[in-house]
């Protein structure tokens, strides 16, 4: 089973505060109701998929997101690689405004920091 989560806030994922956060500057340009956009779109995909597999519903929302970009600039899904050689998709990075791109590297240069088993990479969303 793979770990997907969205990432929009950077404080969220290395609990500090956002300005100390590395990526502060790109995420703080980034305001206004497009949250809510996103968060009710995401309801609306959970509650039209509660008789699906985890699976089945994991690459229903890859598909919309190909679909239907969710930040300002193209999305990066941030992958790792699996034992058996594939890869996964464990964060969506959208939402920072200049480059998500860029965000997406920065998270595996923490990971790199962190001591973090494994390879990474970022790959366009949509």
């Amino acid at each position: 089973m793979h770990l997907l989560t969205l990432v929009n806030d950077v404080s969220g994922i290395w609990g500090v505060p956002m300005d100390q956060a590395p990526m502060a500057r790109l995420s703080t340009t980034v305001r206004g109701g497009w949250r809510s956009a996103v968060a009710a779109v995401l309801v609306a995909l959970m509650l039209s998929a509660c008789n699906e597999s985890y699976e089945d519903q994991e690459a229903a929302f890859v598909e919309y997101v190909k679909e239907h970009r969710l930040g300002s600039t193209q999305d990066y899904w941030l992958e790792k690689q699996m034992y058996t050689g594939g890869w996964a998709k464990v964060i969506l990075v959208f939402g920072f405004g200049v480059d998500d791109g860029l965000a997406c590297r920065q998270l595996i240069e923490q990971e790199k920091k962190a001591g973090t088993a494994g390879a990474f990479r970022c790959t366009p969303a949509n």
